[in-house]
């Protein structure tokens, strides 16, 4: 009974691994100022990522994220704000 229940497990865990995109994390090239999620995300939103957060310990940096394989995707915006934002952007593109 204890080898199903790991083997259970041990399959879950390979299953999840395999499920998530892979994401890439470079700088934001506009983004000045001190860094804020929110403006980061849009930011990084404008510049045609998947979105945006500010990473570090004492200057934060704005990253940008977005999938490796070039796919779509990624995090919604710090706070749970809206998809409003983003699909105001789509409309312009």
């Amino acid at each position: 009974m204890e080898g199903k229940i790991t083997a259970t497990a041990m399959v879950l865990l390979l299953l999840t691994l395999g499920a998530e995109a892979d994401r890439c994390e470079t700088h934001s090239r506009t983004y000045k100022g001190r860094c804020n999620n929110h403006n980061c995300w849009s930011i990084c939103i404008t510049e045609g990522n998947t979105g945006g957060f500010c990473k570090g310990t004492l200057l934060l940096k704005c990253m940008c994220t977005s999938e490796c394989n070039g796919g779509g995707g990624g995090p919604l915006p710090p706070g749970g704000a809206s998809s409003k934002m983003a699909r105001a952007h789509n409309a312009g593109s």
